[in-house]
């Protein structure tokens, strides 16, 4: 996938190798999705600044191959409650589709940011809003101090995530 321009890999639950046959409708899906996202232009962020929106249409979506697509390879992130910290795609996937699961719904918005070649550090001020167990809505705040990489095919990326800025 890093070889090919805009790839993206999506894991369909349950199939094989013939997931044409053994999964049609969600293969559809995706593919209807990609398409509809070359058309218009939304594919992959182009600038550091388009990453942020990128995650938040793909998390309030509920899109985790979405959101997972947002972070290279070896991508690590200290996660929101300040002690769990994911390295890798796989890590990076469950610890998302827990908090997808918990009816969440972020918003982020960029406070700075400074680019270096293909290195960029974006500072964003976030919101998410969450179901508890209990039925009640609880909003959380911070300032997330983010390193993105630009790739070969132009595309930038997450390599360190930290929603918890400087703490």
């Amino acid at each position: 996938m890093p070889r090919i321009a805009g790839a993206r890999l999506h894991v369909l639950p349950g199939t094989g190798h013939l997931s044409p046959l053994e999964a049609p409708s969600a293969l559809a899906a995706i593919i209807r999705q990609f398409v509809a996202e070359l058309e218009h232009g939304v594919g992959l962020p182009s600038t550091p600044e388009q990453v942020p929106v990128a995650f938040d249409a793909n998390f309030n979506a509920g899109d985790i191959d979405g959101v997972i697509g947002l972070f290279s390879d070896n991508a690590t992130m200290r996660m929101a409650d300040g002690e769990s910290v994911a390295t890798g795609i796989h890590e990076l996937r469950r610890q998302f589709s827990a908090l997808l699961a918990g009816d969440a719904h972020l918003h982020n918005k960029v406070r700075l940011s400074l680019v270096s070649e293909d290195v960029a550090l974006v500072l964003l001020d976030w919101t998410l809003t969450r179901r508890l167990p209990d039925g009640r809505d609880i909003d959380e705040r911070g300032t997330a101090t983010q390193v993105m990489a630009r790739g070969g095919d132009g595309s930038w990326k997450l390599r360190i995530s930290n929603p918890l800025g400087t703490r």
